[in-house]
């Protein structure tokens, strides 16, 4: 951004400011993309330097938006730029592959990468008038005095950090939100019926190093596995982030209870008849430095994403299925184009909650489809599971191809 042009949007006048509730990849991505003229705290509940150790995929959109801020290079420069998505059986059959990223033809590539890289980049780059308020947790009253609505005795109280004097609270804090209620009033989250194992474990370079796969077998397990380590690739490895989504009845959970030994034979019996090439898949399970089980779960779209001096990004708006490997990228789009409604806004004057609410006519329509999309996408790939060989491949092709239009938003042919 150019610095002489912000320093004086700054000095022409009371700087707004704004709360960014959730140091997440959206809520920093916001942060380091809002200019000088706002003075902006964001409230964390992880410490700093508190790590998580997955990876994550960070689509073509999304780089451009990190491009833009001056992150994209050591994004790329630290992760893996994936070149295909390919779809194979459980004996590595292979049934779809479609190019991705740079090979596909985008203008900016697709890339893999560790979380903890890129929160770490973000938290780099933010600039002097941002206050991370790490180790923090705050509460639903807490962030009601913030936008200055009156507590349950019909007064606003005084607060002697001048806390209530925001001008926007942003709810970047999660599936679990604090902020949404405020904004949509209570909502469900939606269970579906599948466990996601999280795993991330070296091995030897797996396949040509550049390709995100996703396995399918006959009774509807499916891994996707991707390197994320440009490091580990340098070396002749890789580092493979995977997910192993196994069907499983929303009324049993008793496989989050599982001990991590426990957790390893479980996973390892469930995949014991898969022959992979190149893939040792009781060492991908029994390696894996990290290793976390959640249930599927998302959000029907909301029909609010903003309301007064609230309004909502990424997972806070739009919990959504990993299925598309989206939701990163989703709230990193999210909190660009909120910073760029806000600093165009800043330009003329402009309260910023009519910047939220032009944000939020941009955004949602387009966010709505993709979780829709998702849902969609994880269905018709578990009904898939019984085609033969052709059959599957034909049917993934155009599940493939349907959700790229619902990406771009456009209708799939009827």
């Amino acid at each position: 951004m150019d610095q002489p042009e912000t320093a004086g949007r700054a000095a022409g006048g009371p700087r707004r400011r704004i709360a960014v509730v959730g140091g997440g990849i959206g809520g920093l991505t916001l942060a380091n993309a809002l200019d000088e003229s706002f003075q902006v705290d964001v409230f964390e509940k992880r410490a700093t330097g508190a790590r998580e150790g997955f990876g994550l995929n960070v689509q073509p959109a999304a780089v451009a938006c990190l491009d833009r801020i001056g992150l994209a290079a050591g994004l790329v420069a630290s992760g893996i730029e994936t070149r295909a998505h390919r779809y194979v059986d459980h004996h590595g059959t292979q049934l779809h592959e479609e190019p991705r990223g740079i090979a596909a033809g985008e203008a900016t590539p697709q890339v893999s990468v560790l979380r903890d890289e890129l929160r770490g980049a973000l938290l780099g780059g933010l600039g002097p008038h941002v206050r991370l308020v790490g180790d923090r947790t705050v509460d639903d009253a807490e962030v009601a005095r913030w936008a200055g609505l009156p507590d349950a005795t019909g007064t606003t109280p005084e607060d002697p950090s001048g806390d209530a004097a925001y001008d926007l609270v942003v709810g970047a804090d999660g599936i679990n939100s604090v902020v949404r209620t405020h904004v949509a009033g209570p909502r469900e989250i939606r269970f579906g019926p599948m466990i996601m194992w999280r795993g991330i474990t070296p091995m030897p370079r797996f396949a040509d190093g550049r390709t995100f796969h996703l396995v399918s077998d006959p009774h509807g397990r499916r891994l996707v596995i991707y390197p994320v380590s440009a490091a580990a690739d340098a070396a002749g490895e890789s580092l493979l982030n995977w997910v192993l989504l196994v069907p499983t009845p929303v009324t049993d959970d008793s496989a989050l209870a599982l001990s991590d030994d426990d957790a390893r034979d479980h996973l390892t019996g469930l995949v014991r008849d898969w022959d992979l090439p190149q893939l040792d898949m009781p060492r991908l399970v029994r390696g894996a430095r990290y290793l976390r089980a959640d249930r599927l779960r998302d959000l029907d779209p909301l029909d609010v994403w903003s309301r007064g001096k609230f309004v909502l990004l990424g997972d806070a708006a739009h919990p959504m299925y990993p299925i598309g490997a989206q939701g990163a990228s989703q709230a990193i789009v999210d909190g660009w184009a909120l910073a760029a409604e806000l600093n165009a806004g800043r330009d003329r004057g402009e309260d910023p909650v009519a910047a939220a609410a032009r944000f939020e006519s941009a955004r949602r329509p387009v966010v709505g489809r993709i979780v829709l999309a998702n849902r969609e996408m994880n269905q018709r790939e578990l009904v898939s599971r019984g085609l033969g060989t052709t059959e599957k491949s034909a049917e993934l092709a155009e599940t493939a191809a349907r959700y790229r239009l619902a990406v771009a938003g456009k209708d799939a042919p009827r």
